[in-house]
């Protein structure tokens, strides 16, 4: 009989699909071998160590959180944006609970550095965004930003409360985006921003 011959991205499927089921604690290399229907040594040729198969399971999970084939819409609305962010990283975190909390506890000391800098630079490909959008957002006032209320720490704010609302499950960030509103925007007659 010859081995089951697999690739790298069904290994990684079956591992995303373990850590939907049982949370990333349950991701053993026995285990996700059993999940592939494959050895053990197979998932040894990809990921020559337990910490590679667990850094590159966590990157395919952002990876699939936020990059699940649609943009949040609209790009040209920072407030609009926002929202569409909360509900990718929320419907992320119903689909693998305990992902955020788990991030780095999963990894021994041996990957514990890597597992920290891999998260860092998705953070901050987040932050990058919402910079970029707000910077693209047409409707902010021209008086929005001054002194210490940059464009940054604006970023920075909205950021660290939607990382609250997430930890505490909140069910949407609505207040969070009326309150940017009415401090980035203009009102327009009638229009009403609760």
């Amino acid at each position: 009989m010859h081995p089951k011959t697999i690739s790298k991205e069904e290994i990684l499927a079956a591992a995303r699909e373990l850590a939907q089921a049982e949370g990333l604690a349950a991701l053993q290399i026995r285990a996700i071998a059993a999940r592939a229907q494959i050895s053990v040594g197979s998932v040894y040729h990809y990921f020559p160590h337990k910490s590679d198969l667990l850094a590159a399971v966590v990157a395919s999970v952002w990876q699939e959180i936020l990059h699940d084939g649609k943009s949040p819409e609209p790009e040209n609305d920072f407030c609009g944006f926002l929202e569409a962010l909360f509900e990718k990283l929320k419907k992320g975190a119903d689909k693998y609970p305990g992902f955020f909390a788990a991030h780095q506890e999963v990894f021994s000391e041996h990957g514990k550095d890597a597992a920290l800098q891999q998260r860092q630079q998705v953070l901050t490909h987040i932050r990058q965004s919402l910079l970029e959008v707000l910077e693209k957002d047409k409707r902010i006032s021209a008086g929005a930003f001054s002194g210490d209320f940059t464009k940054k720490a604006l970023v920075e704010f909205a950021f660290q409360n939607l990382l609250l609302l997430l930890r505490e499950e909140a069910a949407d960030c609505h207040i969070l985006t009326v309150l940017l509103c009415r401090a980035l925007y203009e009102p327009k007659a009638g229009d009403a921003l609760w």
